[in-house]
């Protein structure tokens, strides 16, 4: 173990030269004497990067170059370029880059026409509310203010008819209404779109026209003689009125009295020109339910439904729903007949019976149905006629064809049927069927035999023909006309 001392490293240990050796004379030479001053490092206000680490194959070498002095010089610029921060903070000369706070809270305040105040010490936001001072103004709406350099109400009024200026109705541009709603007036008529004017009641001054400037009665536009007037006679001028009369040009034309006399201008009084007694011809609604039909005599017209055939004397009609109609010869009391009539709503069945001073009763008679409602008819080969009656007859042609044939001098009898259709159905029945043959489909050959009708419905019948003699055999047609009569 030894030591060498060369300027001012002292390396300790084990040491192992990476360079050719050297005397040592050449390195006391080199070395500074203990007793000599010693030299500081020049330093910087630098802060350096990083320090650098000594390695094993550095040489040994001082002074202020010398890699030796290389941690020192770095550690050194480091320091004053601490301090220096730390002098200028100290000074004031650098303020603090994130202080978390003062040293001491401050209070800040607003004066004024308001009044603020937070005390803050930086380490966290605050807020306080300002308070205005009061202008002296009580607190309301007002029409007119005053309001001074500063923007604040100083003072305030309601709005009295000399702060409105005075303005030509035409120098107003805007918001001027177009109807009296606008204007607030509610206590008016108003038109509606198509210029009619409605009101709960319309009154006009009373008395007679004496020409187009009348002001009283109901006239039309500036004809103000022509209208609806009211004489001032009756027993008040205001209340009473003894004749309402219409008039043209001033002219009277027609009037009703307070009695109810009626005048027309070219009838006079017309008390004389109505029958004095007259049984009206009107609606008389549905009758009570199982009604007596002999009770029904007051003139008009009545609605029929099924509970109304309940009663008795009802006609006898299939269909339920209707209208009766009543009518008489002479006032119920006196001397005359009444005759009832029932229309069905469905069916077209129309209803007749009459009686004499409201008894004995003739039977009902139907007189209509909708099977004579028109006489139809289909005119061709096969077709049909109705009559008004309500017969029907119905006519038409078909063919039958052999199932079975032999030769001449055949000793059993052949036969064969067919179905004839009908053109309309038989509402009711089919009452009978004629048939008569009128062709043979091969030539020159005699034939005896006769037809005969099968079943028979509304819609169809079966016709059969059965052949005694002759010499036709299988597939040959026989032909034949019919006739159908039923109702």
């Amino acid at each position: 173990m030894r030591a060498l001392e060369y300027g001012l490293a002292i390396i300790a240990g084990p040491f192992t030269s990476h360079g050719p050796p050297f005397p040592l004379g050449a390195a006391q030479r080199n070395c500074h004497s203990s007793e000599e001053k010693m030299a500081n490092l020049q330093e910087k206000p630098f802060w350096e990067p990083g320090i650098y680490q000594l390695e094993t194959s550095d040489p040994v070498l001082a002074g202020p170059d010398g890699i030796d002095n290389l941690q020192g010089k770095q550690l050194a610029n480091r320091t004053v370029h601490l301090k220096d921060r730390v002098d200028k903070l100290e000074s004031g000369e650098q303020p603090s880059g994130n202080a978390a706070k003062l040293s001491a809270a401050r209070k800040i305040e607003a004066t004024g026409d308001g009044s603020w105040n937070v005390v803050f010490d930086g380490s966290r936001d605050v807020s306080g509310q300002l308070t205005l001072r009061d202008s002296g103004v009580a607190p309301g709406s007002y029409g007119v203010v005053t309001v001074d350099g500063k923007g604040r109400v100083i003072a305030g009024r309601q709005m009295t008819g000399d702060d409105v200026p005075a303005h030509d109705w035409s120098k107003v541009a805007t918001g001027k209404p177009t109807t009296l709603a606008g204007y607030g007036i509610t206590d008016a008529a108003s038109k509606d779109t198509g210029n009619r004017v409605r009101a709960n009641a319309f009154r006009a001054s009373k008395g007679l026209p004496t020409g187009d400037d009348t002001n009283s009665g109901f006239a039309f536009g500036s004809d103000g003689d022509t209208g609806l007037f009211a004489d001032a006679s009756g027993s008040s001028a205001n209340m009473g009125t003894n004749n309402l009369s219409l008039h043209i040009d001033s002219t009277r034309v027609f009037q009703v009295s307070n009695a109810g006399r009626v005048w027309a201008s070219s009838y006079g009084f017309l008390d004389d020109k109505f029958a004095s007694k007259v049984d009206t011809f009107r609606t008389q609604g549905q009758p009570v339910d199982k009604v007596d039909w002999n009770t029904l005599l007051e003139p008009g017209v009545y609605s029929i439904v099924d509970t109304t055939f309940s009663g008795l004397n009802a006609p006898p009609a299939s269909y339920f729903w209707g209208t009766l109609q009543v009518m008489r010869g002479s006032p119920r009391g006196s001397v005359g007949g009444v005759t009832q009539i029932y229309t069905t709503h469905g069916g077209m069945a129309v209803w007749l019976r009459t009686a004499w001073n409201d008894q004995a009763w003739q039977p009902w008679q139907q007189l209509w149905h909708s099977g004579n409602q028109v006489f139809s008819s289909l005119i061709e080969g096969n077709g049909y006629q109705k009559l008004p009656s309500g017969l029907i007859i119905q006519w038409g042609q078909g063919s039958l064809t052999a199932t079975l044939g032999l030769p001449s001098g055949f000793t059993t009898a052949l036969f064969a049927t067919g179905e004839i259709t009908f053109r309309t159905s038989f509402p009711t029945v089919c009452c009978s069927i004629m048939v008569n043959g009128n062709e043979n489909s091969v030539s020159g050959q005699v034939q005896e035999g006769y037809f005969w009708v099968g079943g028979r419905s509304k819609e169809k019948a079966t016709i059969g023909y059965t052949q005694a003699f002759g010499s036709s055999g299988a597939g040959e047609r026989t032909a034949f006309d019919w006739i159908a009569i039923g109702y």
